[in-house]
């Protein structure tokens, strides 16, 4: 189905599926989208917004997840714009006032002949504030610190203006969940929702009282009281105020259909595309939440999805470079490496660490405290040991690489003598255990909690592993930290950083734990020390033992 657009009579076919031209043609004045991955609805979105900027003058600004996605959205509607031969002179930037992981947020513009405007920037929680006009909130499930940044976002509108919301699902978690429950839409498309089945039931009700009513009067008797109650619920039910939100909702079953339709690149086969992007997608979770739009339970995540979110930074990246500046700068490097060979892949984690800011959050000893920057992540699958042993012996010959932690663990443990051999103290094996992974894992958790970890933006393998890890309550009552195995690995690359946590943290700890001596890593380790847990069941039996609690188990 085509959508066409007109500027000076001349007709501009634009392609669309039925649910984009749905969505297009909605012009309510709030909308909501719970939208499988990769279906065209920011392309919607867009050419929506570049409709009624040429349409009137008016404002609209566009709240992406990252700075990139940002700027991408702006191009999108610049295209649009362009094939509708609008004159632009590009895309300016305008510095703003707000830090985002010590960087300064700009604003990306495009300025219409008419006076219109578009501006789209990153999800700070300030960016809505002191902006009046429409605002699209693309992606919003992913957004850091959603509930702040909605609270700028609905006092923009309030004169009128319309809001778009629109993202994949992200866990029962955030401001976006909250609106989609609103709406309707966490249970499937929206006729499928209660309410609408109330209104139905109701309506139905309606119809059969009428026709009792009908056939009473034809025989000279009144209505019954049951009938009568029916026709009161009923026009109560239809005498409540309309839903707030027009809602849509859009999974790739419903999706593909009509994208083969269109002709899309990719769907020419229905079966194949979803059978393909099924195994693309790799465990069941980013299957059910990004291409079938189920919200699922957080409830059980070590790693919480808020403090993944915010430990986004710009500053990191997952593209190991020597030579890169921020590789060649101060601070030292340490690695973490978790081997694997045949049933996982192996996974390597390079951190620079830096003196922590003074407002890192929860940093209790400053002297102690640092910051860790993610400066690369890489993975080999299945490759040979000699391919592993060539690759990491790169890295460590690195001169600023102080120290890594390795995976010796079954298969791993040839691969590290080896490297031990080369470098000397440089390389510090380990050997999982029970007891070890929940040191690991917690020092992980609170270095997030503390603002000290910072990982690379944009990077959905990693925020995954991160989110799989749970951790889970043995019979003998001892705490079990691990993550399902599934295709894409087994947490892999949250194993590699907790063991580049493990290489940074302050020696006697890390030596202590990879040896596996009983004296308590929390009273020597620095920022560990003196800090206590907000869940007492979340200590370690060593911690506990440190505080003088009862140990069970």
């Amino acid at each position: 189905m085509a959508f066409t657009t007109s500027k000076r009579s001349r007709a501009i076919p634009v392609p669309l599926c039925p649910y984009q031209l749905r969505w297009v043609m909605d012009k309510s004045r709030f909308k909501i989208a719970v939208k499988a991955r990769r279906v065209g609805f920011t392309f919607a979105t867009t050419l929506e917004i570049a409709l009624d900027v040429i349409s009137r003058r008016t404002r609209w600004l566009v709240i992406s997840r990252t700075q990139d996605t940002a700027r991408e959205a702006l191009r999108e509607i610049g295209s649009h714009l362009a094939a509708m031969q609008i004159a632009l002179t590009g895309i300016s930037e305008r510095p703003t006032g707000l830090f985002f992981d010590g960087m300064r947020v700009h604003q990306l513009v495009i300025t219409l002949p008419n006076g219109s405007e578009v501006i789209a920037m990153t999800a700070h929680p300030d960016a809505a504030r002191g902006f009046g006009g429409n605002v699209f909130l693309d992606e919003h499930g992913f957004h850091r610190d959603s509930e702040e940044l909605w609270k700028g976002a609905a006092a923009s509108v309030m004169r009128g203006h319309r809001l778009i919301v629109v993202s994949t699902p992200h866990y029962q978690t955030g401001n976006f969940y909250r609106l989609a429950r609103e709406a309707g839409l966490t249970e499937g498309p929206p006729q499928m929702t209660p309410t609408v089945a109330i209104q139905r039931r109701n309506q139905a009700k309606k119809t059969r009282a009428m026709k009792a009513s009908d056939s009473h009067s034809l025989a000279g008797s009144s209505a019954s009281p049951a009938s009568s109650a029916s026709s009161a619920s009923a026009d109560e039910a239809h005498s409540r105020p309309a839903p707030l939100w027009s809602a849509h909702w859009i999974d790739i079953y419903t999706a593909a259909p009509q994208l083969h339709e269109l002709g899309a690149p990719g769907f020419e086969n229905v079966e194949n595309a979803i059978r393909e992007l099924r195994q693309f997608a790799g465990d069941e979770e980013t299957w059910s939440q990004e291409f079938c739009c189920q919200f699922l339970s957080a409830a059980e995540m070590w790693i919480p999805l808020e403090l993944i979110a915010a430990a986004r930074s710009p500053r990191a990246t997952a593209i190991w470079d020597p030579e890169s500046p921020a590789a060649s700068s101060t601070g030292d490097l340490y690695v973490g490496a978790d081997i694997g060979r045949k049933r996982d892949r192996t996974a390597i984690w390079i951190d620079e660490v830096l003196p922590a800011p003074a407002d890192s959050r929860g940093a209790d000893d400053r002297s102690a405290a640092s910051l860790a920057v993610c400066r690369g992540v890489i993975t080999l699958d299945r490759a040979p040991f000699e391919q592993q042993f060539e690759l990491l012996s790169s890295i460590l010959a690195h001169p600023r690489v102080r120290r890594a932690c390795i995976d010796q663990t079954g298969i791993g443990m040839a691969l590290v003598e080896r490297l031990k051999d080369r470098f000397g103290s440089k390389v510090e094996e380990i050997t999982f255990t029970s007891s070890l992974k929940e040191q690991m894992s917690l020092r992980v958790r609170r270095r997030m909690e503390a603002g000290l970890d910072k990982i690379p933006e944009n990077c959905p393998d990693i925020e995954r592993d991160f989110a799989a890890v749970k951790r889970e309550i043995t019979p003998s009552g001892n705490l079990r930290f691990d993550a399902a195995r599934t295709d894409s690995g087994h947490a892999d690359l949250y194993w590699a950083k907790a063991l580049a946590d493990l290489a940074a943290d302050s020696g006697v700890a890390a030596v202590c734990l990879a040896s596996g001596e009983a004296e308590p890593p929390s009273l020597k380790s620095g920022w560990f020390r003196g800090r206590e847990s907000p869940d007492p069941d979340s200590r370690s039996i060593w911690e506990r033992e440190a505080m003088g609690m009862e140990v069970f188990g």
